[in-house]
């Protein structure tokens, strides 16, 4: 539950810094996924 509100939270965030700044958006949902995304996690612990 904690998690989708997160998401929810960075998607409105993510559609509010784009109209601004795509590259600089693009660049921290990069940063944002090598962080948190659960699938990247397991390939690094292999």
């Amino acid at each position: 539950m904690f998690m989708q509100q997160v998401l929810v939270v960075f998607k409105k965030l993510w559609r509010y810094y784009y109209d601004i700044d795509p590259q600089a958006t693009t660049k921290q949902t990069q940063f944002y996924l090598e962080m948190w995304d659960s699938d990247n996690e397991i390939e690094t612990n292999e």
